[in-house]
């Protein structure tokens, strides 16, 4: 596990021939009450990171992707749902706020994902359309655990989630304990399976224990 960032550019030997010691030592209280999430960065060397983050959000219920994201020039979408259709952009009989937002020529964002579109129009967001499950089951319950393990048919016994099993393929030693991080009460499918996942539900849950810095202030001569 990586150090502190604040300690990363000062080693024991430079911080006692400077003087900074007291300094140090007036941190330890700062370390032993904050959060490490909030307040440090814990990490590998340079060399062993990149700048590539994968964040997964899973929304569990259901999501009706019609009305995310508005065929609003298919008159059938319009046919097929007169009472829940999400208007056009340019329907003027709907206020602006009940008024889809257009992405293009052909669909538009639920009102409520305007804060979407941004990202759509700087090519940081793509969308997937007409994209689901094969199971046949019509379970609800099914379909969320085949996407979370990320298996398809004739694989539905596997146990381990896909990001779980993209982890084992890629550990190594210098992985920290914040390689996989889950906000949520239970580990969730998509990481069952991985090496040691942390999981937390508040930033203030995960503390830093001062033990290690204690130590790494000490002198082998126990001395400080």
């Amino acid at each position: 596990m990586g150090c502190p960032s604040f300690f990363q550019a000062i080693s024991r030997r430079q911080a006692l021939k400077t003087g900074v010691q007291a300094g140090l030592t007036g941190l330890l209280p700062w370390l032993m009450s904050g959060s490490a999430l909030a307040q440090v960065k814990l990490g590998a060397s340079k060399s062993q990171t990149s700048d590539h983050t994968l964040v997964v959000l899973f929304l569990r219920g259901g999501a009706d992707g019609l009305n995310m994201v508005v065929p609003y020039q298919e008159a059938r979408y319009y046919d097929a749902r007169p009472s829940i259709a999400i208007a056009a952009p340019q329907d003027a009989r709907k206020g602006a706020s009940a008024r889809s937002v257009a992405l293009n020529e052909q669909f538009a964002l639920h009102p409520a994902l305007a804060p979407l579109k941004k990202w759509y129009e700087q090519e940081k967001l793509a969308i997937a359309h007409a994209v689901g499950s094969g199971d046949m089951s019509r379970s609800h319950f099914e379909a969320m655990s085949a996407m979370e393990r990320g298996v398809s048919h004739g694989h539905s016994s596997e146990p381990s989630g896909w990001l779980a099993r993209y982890l084992v393929q890629t550990a190594s030693e210098l992985d920290t304990p914040l390689r996989a991080v889950a906000w949520a009460e239970t580990v969730p499918d998509s990481l069952r399976g991985a090496p040691s996942p942390t999981i937390v539900q508040s930033i203030s849950d995960f503390l830093l224990s001062a033990g290690t810095v204690r130590t790494w202030l000490r002198s082998p001569e126990g001395t400080p």
